[in-house]
This record gives structure tokens, C-alpha cells and sequence, in this order.
């Protein structure tokens, strides 16, 4: 174990203290994305489209990139299903691609595909939730001050204390100790949390 995995640090804090070590100032580590007054407009504009009513819209971000733990496709599946079928929420995917044969369900949308980069941070920007696991996508959804539920590994290299979103409001759902002791595959990355995390569980 490192000695900075001994220190309930998150990765942003460990980075600026090269900022306040080289003479800057750093007032807190919470990371943002700010949109342009365009953007801004469109994002109101996409999310009037997506709940008319001013429902609620949880995303839904499936795929890893093989770059964190995270479970099967399939049981995202049934976590859309879950959430489309709560009353006053509206359900997005926001992967930009999916694999081959894989089927949204009905009512799902999938808002970022063929988006840029820039595009899909402005619809990230309309989610009051997003679900995923701890990639990329969960920090942009953080620094756009939108609420994110995560699935994380509780391995010291990986625990949300370290590289958690910061700066929003973040729930996370790890398994049990006992499940890691008797289950892990050696590779986080390789982890599907097999037996122990599924749809349902959110």
C-alpha cells in the first residue's frame, strides 16, 4: 500500500499540493465545468424536452471503458426498467456507444450518441442523477454540480475516499468486505461484482 492510500485524501487534494507547494492557493479541491450562456440555454432547451412535466432525469452511464469495476450490462437493463417505472422520473442513457445487439428499453433515451465531448457535458448538465461506475463520466457529472450514485471498489488503491467525485452530492454502493476476501478476481478492472452487486440493488 502506498503511504498516500494510508490518508483518507481524495486524488484532487494530493494534486494541488503541488499548487500550494509551487506558491499558489488553492481554497477548496471541488471541481467544476461552467457552461456558456448558449449552452446554458440549450441545456434548459434539452431538459424541457426530456421532462415537460419537471420530472426528474436519471442518467444511466453502462459501459467502463474497462477502467473500474462494474457490473453487466444486463443488470443496468433492469435498473433502467426499475427507475422508468417510478412515477415523476425520466430515465437517459449516456453512453455515447453501446454494444452491438444491445437493446434500450422503451421510453429510454440515449442522449449523447454521435455527441462531441462538449455536447455531451451539456446534457450531462440536465441530470439531477446519474448512475454509473467510477469513471470519467461519474467526475464530469460532479463537477457540474449533479448528484451522482456510484459503484465503487473498496480496495485502498480504488476507494471512493480517493478518487470519489468532489465537489457534489455522492452516494456510493461498494460490496461487502467478505465478498472481496472470497471473490476478488485479483483486477479490479476485471471485476463485475459477480454474485453481490446488481440492478436491483440500487
Amino acid at each position: 500500500m502506498r503511504d498516500d492510500e494510508k490518508i483518507e485524501r481524495s486524488e484532487a487534494a494530493w494534486c494541488l499540493d503541488f499548487v500550494t507547494k509551487s506558491g499558489g492557493t488553492v481554497n477548496n479541491d471541488s471541481t467544476e465545468i461552467f457552461l456558456s450562456e448558449t449552452e446554458t440555454a440549450e441545456s434548459i432547451k434539452i431538459k424541457s424536452e426530456i421532462a415537460p412535466e419537471g420530472e426528474r432525469i436519471a442518467g444511466v452511464h453502462i459501459t467502463s471503458g474497462g477502467s473500474a469495476p462494474n457490473m453487466p450490462p444486463a443488470e443496468y437493463l433492469k435498473l433502467c426498467k426499475q427507475l422508468s417505472d417510478r412515477p415523476g422520473v425520466k430515465v437517459v442513457i449516456t453512453d455515447n456507444e453501446l454494444s452491438d445487439g444491445f437493446v434500450i428499453p422503451e421510453g429510454v433515451i440515449q442522449i449523447n450518441r454521435g455527441k462531441t465531448l462538449r455536447e455531451s457535458i451539456v446534457n450531462f448538465s440536465v441530470l439531477d442523477l446519474l448512475v454509473s461506475s467510477s469513471t470519467g463520466t461519474m467526475h464530469i457529472a460532479a463537477a457540474l454540480k449533479v448528484e451522482t450514485l456510484s459503484l465503487f471498489c473498496p480496495l485502498p488503491a480504488c476507494r471512493p475516499s480517493l478518487w470519489g467525485p468532489v465537489g457534489n452530492r455522492a452516494e456510493f454502493i461498494l460490496p461487502s468486505e467478505n465478498y472481496c476476501a472470497t471473490r476478488c478476481p485479483g483486477d479490479p478492472k476485471k471485476c463485475d461484482f459477480s454474485g453481490r452487486l446488481r440492478g436491483r440493488d440500487f
